[in-house]
C-alpha cells in the first residue's frame, strides 16, 4: 500500500512538474515575441526620428515624420533642467554625507561618556 501512495505522489509531482515547465516555456516565448516585436517597432520608429543639427553642431530640432516635436529652446531647457538635477543631487549627497559623519561621531561621543560612567 505504501509503494502505491509513493507511486501516486511520484506522478503527482512529475506532472506538476512538467506543467511547470511547460508553463515556464511558454512564457519565455511570450516573452522572446514581445521583446522582438517591441524592437522591430523601434527600429521603425527610429527611422522617422530626424535630429537637425546647426553649423557648430548643437541640436537645433528633433522631427518626426518631418514634424518638429522639439525645438532648440525646449532642448535647451531640458539641459538645463538635467544640469540642475545634478547639481541638487551633488549637494544633497554631501548634505548626506555630513550628516552621517555628525551622526557618527555623535555615536563614539555617547559611546564614551556610557564607557566612563560605568566605570
Amino acid at each position: 500500500a505504501c509503494a502505491v501512495e509513493f507511486a501516486a505522489f511520484a506522478a503527482l509531482g512529475l506532472f506538476l512538474y512538467k506543467n511547470y515547465q511547460d508553463k515556464k516555456a511558454a512564457r519565455e516565448q511570450k516573452y522572446k515575441e514581445t521583446e522582438r516585436k517591441f524592437k522591430e517597432d523601434w527600429a521603425k520608429f527610429k527611422e522617422k526620428i530626424t535630429t537637425n543639427y546647426d553649423k557648430q553642431g548643437f541640436i537645433q530640432s528633433v522631427s518626426i515624420d518631418d514634424e518638429v516635436i522639439m525645438d532648440s529652446e525646449e532642448i535647451e531647457t531640458i539641459c538645463n533642467a538635467k544640469a540642475c538635477l545634478i547639481q541638487t543631487r551633488k549637494e544633497f549627497d554631501k548634505l548626506v554625507e555630513k550628516m552621517d559623519a555628525e551622526r557618527k561621531a555623535n555615536t563614539k561621543k555617547v559611546v564614551a561618556e556610557l564607557k566612563m560612567n560605568n566605570q
